[in-house]
């Protein structure tokens, strides 16, 4: 812009998918950044600054985390089921490990009523 032009903020709809590629498949070891150049995916699924209506445009972004946390859940829930199904220490006959288990959890719960006082 000119000097005595005041900058302004660039508005949502003006904003590009912008992907940074080489020019050439051999460079160099020293790259500059005249080796890369700036284009706009022609075959894009949607034009995202062509959607008016802002609770979609926020749905099209929360989507892939709501379903990323959900399937976080789901894995953590698998892996809780898969080892609570193990066997303990009476059942391998070896005592010693469930009295060491309760020591560390009862330390544990300690530490934490400590801390959060």
């Amino acid at each position: 812009g000119e000097s005595g032009q005041a900058l302004r903020p660039r508005s949502v709809p003006e904003l590009r998918a912008v992907a940074v590629v080489p020019r050439a498949a051999a460079m160099a070891p020293t790259m500059s950044s005249s080796n890369y150049t700036a284009f706009v995916s022609p075959d894009r699924l949607f034009k995202f600054e062509e959607i008016e209506d802002d609770f979609v445009r926020v749905l099209i972004c929360a989507i892939p985390l709501l379903f990323t946390g959900i399937a976080s859940l789901c894995f953590v829930l698998i892996l809780r089921k898969q080892l609570l199904s193990k066997n303990i220490g009476k059942d391998i006959d070896v005592p010693k490990i469930d009295y060491l288990g309760a020591k560390v959890k009862s330390g544990s719960i300690a530490f934490l009523k400590e801390e959060y006082k």
